[in-house]
């Protein structure tokens, strides 16, 4: 707004001065064009210096937001487990002695890095409680047949490390140690003749090793990585609260595993999956050891032992 005014005054005192000269010096009535002076306004070309602008190019390193596609991306998850269940004891002879089988529930939670993008190390931290009733069939001590009714109270950790190779598409290795340690419970039954046959308490604990590789892919929209290894007791423990008590040792025998996975989104947007699972011990038979109950002692051992659970596990994350 200043510029109008300098420029309106200007205007008048040429125009004053033009008024008072016309007469002898009409030639400087062509001082006007020294109006002309608008051609320096002409320098509004230095304004296409907003070519320097451009420069907002180098906005394109928000390619470099691309990195946390290689993140850990570890997260929290709780999950929630389904499992039937199945634990069968041997003679040397290979004769099976009883059979439990029912279905389990499971509730746990978990720390880990295994949904992450891109080459790096892996990790997971583990735990998880779970309970049932099954059915039992079987014997007495004595060898009569009898069926009854056999309740699981148990907790699981698990810690495992390992590195992926790949980025959308490749390879885990991984490996670990875990602590699974329960409560067999054994109710009262009745043998087949209608005796009744009583039950006793058993406490386990169980230490292992396991080792596994691992194939993932990530796809649009969700993932899915399929995992299976060995597993093995590296300590066993048995306690049978039965007359005095005594604990046991069952032998320790590899194993297998196996985890079929699915998550759901993109990224770090995922929040919902399930796992397919199978999972085993397998113990060979115990050192026997002395028991003694009121007047009687006996030798005692755990039987050759198999136990064999598949499992539907659904999983929540938070991001």
């Amino acid at each position: 707004m200043r510029t109008g005014k300098l420029s309106s005054a200007l205007f008048l005192l040429l125009g004053i001065a033009a008024a008072a000269q016309a007469a002898d010096t009409p030639q400087a009535a062509d001082t006007p064009q020294a109006i002309d002076l608008p051609e320096v306004t002409d320098t509004p070309q230095a304004t296409d210096t907003p070519q320097a602008t451009d420069t907002p190019q180098v906005t394109d390193t928000p390619q470099v937001t691309d990195t946390p596609q290689v993140t850990d991306a570890s997260q929290v998850s709780i999950q929630f487990g389904l499992q039937d269940f199945r634990w069968r004891e041997f003679r040397d002879t290979g004769e099976r002695l009883l059979q439990e089988t029912g279905v389990r529930f499971s509730i746990g939670a978990a720390y880990d890095n295994f949904r992450r993008e891109g080459d790096g190390v892996l990790y997971s931290v583990s735990g998880a409680i779970y309970l049932g009733r099954v059915n039992y069939d079987g014997q007495t001590q004595s060898g009569i047949p009898a069926m009854t009714d056999v309740d699981y109270y148990g907790l699981n950790i698990e810690a495992l490390g390992g590195y992926r190779f790949g980025q959308r598409i490749g390879l885990d290795v991984f490996g670990g140690l875990g602590l699974d340690d329960w409560l067999r419970s054994i109710n009262d039954g009745r043998t087949t003749s209608g005796t009744v046959a009583y039950g006793y308490d058993e406490f386990y604990t169980i230490l292992y090793g396991k080792a596994g590789l691992g194939f993932f892919q990530q796809l649009d929209g969700w993932r899915y990585m399929l995992q299976g290894g060995v597993k093995l007791p590296l300590y066993t423990s048995q306690y049978v609260d039965l007359g005095s008590g005594v604990t046991l040792h069952p032998g320790l025998k590899p194993s297998a595993f196996a985890n079929f996975q699915f998550d759901f989104g993109t990224g770090r947007h995922d929040r919902f999956g399930f796992a397919l699972y199978y999972d085993s011990y397998r113990f060979s038979e115990s050192d026997p050891e002395l028991l003694t109950d009121g007047s009687s002692t006996y030798q005692v051992v755990q039987p050759r032992s198999d136990m064999d659970v598949y499992g539907l596990r659904l999983s929540y994350y938070f991001l």
